[in-house]
């Protein structure tokens, strides 16, 4: 299944649909340390994974390009900036991690054991280095979203934070 360009939505929409993917990002990154805080591990892995997926799928969507599928976004991802060197590769590796994590956490019944504290540590430091990544890059293409970047920045911070005690 082939990308969708967006090359016929305007400047405006374009902002306004990496915005809206950036929005569901930051949701899932409250939730993921509303689970931690709970101590719900499993549930976390699954929103950290959506979260820097979201991510991913921002970063396109500020080229425009709409990904259609989970592979997609990490195919579209390599495509257009870890192969051009925008990007390291460990970006997507890490993005892999977090959905094999994601599939495990999501539809193992008997795999609650395996999701603990240290885990979601890991994977909120794998979180702020896609965030880190895509986000100077997100900001060349769309410069309004500046802002936005640096709300998920401080709540990656709050979480870390949080974490830490």
């Amino acid at each position: 299944m082939e990308p969708r360009h967006s090359q016929s939505i305007t400047e405006e929409e374009r902002l306004e649909q990496v915005r809206e993917v950036l929005l569901i990002a930051d949701e899932k990154l409250l939730s993921f340390y509303d689970n931690i805080k709970g101590r719900r591990f499993r549930s976390a892995a699954s929103d950290i994974f959506f979260a820097s997926e979201r991510l991913c799928d921002a970063l396109l969507r500020s080229i425009g390009v709409e990904a259609r599928s989970h592979e997609a976004i990490v195919r579209l991802t390599s495509k257009h900036f870890v192969k051009p060197g925008l990007i390291h590769p460990r970006i997507i590796r890490y993005l892999g991690n977090l959905r094999d994590r994601r599939n495990t956490a999501d539809y193992s019944v008997c795999a609650g054991w395996e999701f603990k504290e240290d885990e979601a540590k890991a994977y909120l430091s794998w979180f702020d280095a896609i965030l880190e990544a895509v986000s100077p890059l997100m900001a060349k293409n769309i410069s309004e979203i500046s802002g936005d970047l640096e709300k998920l920045k401080k709540e990656t911070e709050t979480t870390k934070r949080f974490m830490e005690k």
